[in-house]
């Protein structure tokens, strides 16, 4: 077969299983299917496999040959993709998302770019070298990158306790095979008001919660203009998309049920993306301080609550390695304002994020990729073997 008849094959099946990743139960869909799938995939090829169940349904696949566990010297070549999609509209699809069609030099079907076409692309790899991986290589396939990047959370500890330390470790999100070696970290936060009801004739009566509300706008707002302060230069790069300091967005606010009635609780929520260097850890404690400055000046109850676990960003601080890489993807590497399971994958060894596909044609109806991306993206993988694992 082709290296394009390769990476379609598995591609076909991997968009065949619905793997929606939400936060919505009734949305919701189990990755298992799809694991059992290329757990027999692999083992058919001569892999070991360890599989990683972090709940009913949801689970981690990592399969491996040669020398990748069991290690106290990094070596070897780790491929990582995540198996979930986003949700998506079917009745708003050309085709059926969970279809995958092929017309025009693309490959269309939710997940073809991101991540499925990577996934599919490193089977393919597997598949054209059956011979003995004298480096190691293994090939990791998680759920829930989507939500809650559980799945990369549960699967590093397990791949620590196998001795798993890659040389380098490629995460393939569609980055238009241009390498990725930094990104910030992410940090989402609610704030929630307790006020006391009262009827509007009478205000005095009750503690508005949305004028406090308010006032922790104000505390965010300075936040922010602090936050601004503190660039650093890995993320300034002209030209390139990316914000070089770390963000703060406001992106609700709840509050009150009736305009005759004195608002007794709102809810602001909110997201922080850390760098290496004002990171998590200095955040907190400027939110700490935030949240006193507001307990000082109203009378209503605020408290912080934790929507997911931090996030730490990611860096590749190896220049020699970084070089490497550079030569082989044949273009400069970037840091980057997203963020990726690159955040996990870097406790076991060196890690970059780079993948086919282009992240315009993710999330979208009728997402696809290239047949051209997957072919460069092919060479690509053909040529860190090369370099990490024969």
């Amino acid at each position: 077969m082709s290296v394009i008849s390769d990476c379609l094959h598995y591609l076909e099946k991997l968009v065949a299983f619905n793997t929606v990743s939400d936060i919505a139960p009734e949305s919701d869909q189990p990755n298992r299917p799809l694991i059992d799938w290329a757990k027999s995939e692999f083992e058919a090829m001569g892999f070991e496999t360890r599989v990683f169940e972090y709940k009913p349904g949801k689970a981690d696949l990592f399969a491996f040959k040669g020398p990748m566990t069991g290690r106290t010297t990094p070596g070897g070549l780790l491929l990582s993709g995540h198996s979930d999609t986003v949700g998506c509209n079917p009745e708003l699809w050309t085709n059926s998302p969970w279809s995958l069609t092929v017309r025009d030099g693309r490959a269309y079907g939710l997940g073809s770019c991101d991540m499925k076409g990577f996934i599919a692309s490193a089977m393919a790899l597997a598949r054209r070298h059956p011979e003995a991986a004298e480096r190691g290589f293994g090939v990791l396939i998680t759920c829930d990158e989507e939500t809650s990047m559980a799945g990369a959370r549960a699967a590093v500890p397990e791949l620590k306790n196998l001795g798993v330390m890659p040389q380098l470790a490629v995460v393939g999100e569609p980055t238009e095979l241009s390498p990725v070696f930094g990104h910030k970290g992410y940090m989402g936060r609610a704030i929630i008001i307790r006020g006391r009801g009262a009827h509007s004739s009478d205000p005095t009566q009750g503690i508005n919660a949305v004028k406090t509300a308010a006032l922790a706008v104000e505390e965010l707002n300075s936040l922010e203009a602090r936050l601004k302060t503190r660039r650093e230069k890995e993320f300034n790069h002209p030209g390139l998309p990316g914000v070089p300091y770390p963000t703060l967005n406001i992106g609700s606010i709840r509050g009150g049920d009736n305009v005759n009635r004195v608002c007794a609780e709102a809810r602001l929520e909110f997201d922080i993306r850390p760098l290496p260097k004002c990171n998590a850890a200095e955040i907190r404690g400027m939110l700490d301080e935030s949240m006193k400055r507001l307990a000082a000046a109203s009378p209503a109850a605020a408290t912080l609550e934790v929507l997911y676990p931090d996030l730490d960003p990611f860096i590749n601080p190896d220049p020699v390695l970084r070089s490497r890489i550079e030569a082989i993807a044949g273009r400069e590497g970037s840091f980057v304002s997203y963020s990726t399971e690159a955040s996990f994958l870097q406790q076991l060894g060196a890690t970059v994020v780079l993948g086919p596909g282009s992240i315009r044609q993710a999330h979208g109806v009728d997402e696809y990729i290239e047949l051209s991306e997957l072919e460069k993206g092919m060479t690509m993988l053909e040529k860190l073997w090369a370099e990490f694992v024969r």
